[in-house]
C-alpha cells in the first residue's frame, strides 16, 4: 500500500478529489483525480495490475504404440475424471476431460498457490487402461506425467504459483494385450489346421521376446502348452515381438 501512495505523492502535486482502494491486494477500483494527465497515470498504474489466476491442465490421451509420447495418431480420451488434490491428499477440485473437440482436453483454473497433484481415472473408461511410461522423451509438451507417486494414476506433487499458466500436464494410457493360441500337428503339412488334426498336447515350450514401445528389451518370457495345446502370454505392452516354439519331437510345422 505504501508503494502506491509514494507513487501518488511523487507524480501529483495537485488536489486528489476521490480515491478508492480495493481491499483485495493493492489495486485501484475507482480513481478520480483533477489537474493531471490521466493517460500518464493510467499508463504507470498498470504495474499494479493483479496477476492472472493460476491455470493448469492439458490432455488425456491413448498411447496406442506405448512409447510414452503423444504421437500424431494417438487420440484424446474424453470422459476421464480428473481430480486435483493438495499435498495433504485433500480433494480440491474435480473435472472431466472433454468429450467434444478437442477431445481429451481438461483444465483447472482459479487455483490458490500451493502444492498439488493430479489423479486421472482412466479405468472409469476401461478397467484395462494403465498409465504409459512417464516423462519419456524429454519434451514436456508431449510426454505423460502420470508417475503413480501419490497412488495409482497420479502425478508427482507440483507447485502452483501466482499467475502460473501451465498447460503441459498430460496423461497417457494404453491397454496391455494377451498373445497366444494353439499348437497342433499339421499331418498333411498344408499349413492349415484341418478338421481332425490333433493338438500337440501339454509341455511344449513357447518363448516371447522383443522390444516394447519405448525400444526397451522385453523378455525372454516362457510358457508351456496345456493338455489341449493352448498357450498364452498376458499383460504384454504395445511393442514388437516374436514367438519361438519348441518343436519337441516334430521336425517342422
Amino acid at each position: 500500500m505504501s508503494t502506491f501512495f509514494s507513487f501518488i505523492k511523487r507524480n501529483f502535486r495537485r488536489k486528489i478529489s476521490y480515491v478508492t482502494i480495493s481491499t483485495i491486494g493493492i489495486f485501484i477500483v475507482l480513481l478520480t483525480l483533477t489537474g493531471f494527465n490521466k493517460n500518464s497515470i493510467l499508463k504507470n498504474l498498470t504495474k499494479f495490475s493483479p496477476p492472472a489466476p493460476p491455470r493448469i491442465g492439458d490432455e488425456v490421451w491413448a498411447d496406442n504404440n506405448g512409447n510414452g509420447i503423444k504421437d500424431a495418431g494417438d487420440f484424446g480420451m474424453g470422459g476421464v475424471v480428473v481430480n486435483l488434490y493438495d499435498n495433504t491428499g485433500a480433494l480440491v477440485a474435480t473435472t472431466t476431460s472433454s468429450i467434444v473437440a478437442p477431445i481429451g482436453k481438461y483444465y483447472f483454473e482459479d487455483i490458490a498457490p500451493g502444492d498439488y497433484y493430479l489423479e486421472f481415472l482412466a479405468t472409469g473408461i476401461d478397467p484395462n487402461y494403465i498409465p504409459t511410461y512417464a516423462d519419456f522423451g524429454g519434451d514436456e509438451t508431449i510426454d505423460s506425467d502420470v508417475t503413480g507417486a501419490n497412488g495409482a494414476q497420479t502425478t508427482d506433487i507440483f507447485t502452483v504459483s501466482a499467475g502460473m499458466d501451465d498447460m503441459d500436464f498430460d496423461a497417457g494410457f494404453y491397454i496391455e494385450s494377451t498373445i497366444g493360441d494353439y499348437m497342433w500337428e499339421d499331418q498333411n503339412a498344408n499349413g492349415i489346421q484341418d478338421a481332425g488334426e490333433p493338438n500337440v498336447g501339454a509341455g511344449f515350450q513357447v518363448k516371447i521376446q522383443g522390444f516394447d514401445g519405448t525400444g526397451a528389451a522385453y523378455g525372454p518370457f516362457f510358457t508351456n502348452t496345456d493338455a489341449s495345446g493352448n498357450y498364452s502370454f498376458t499383460n504384454v505392452p504395445p511393442g514388437n515381438y516374436k514367438l519361438t516354439f519348441d518343436l519337441g519331437g516334430f521336425s517342422e510345422f
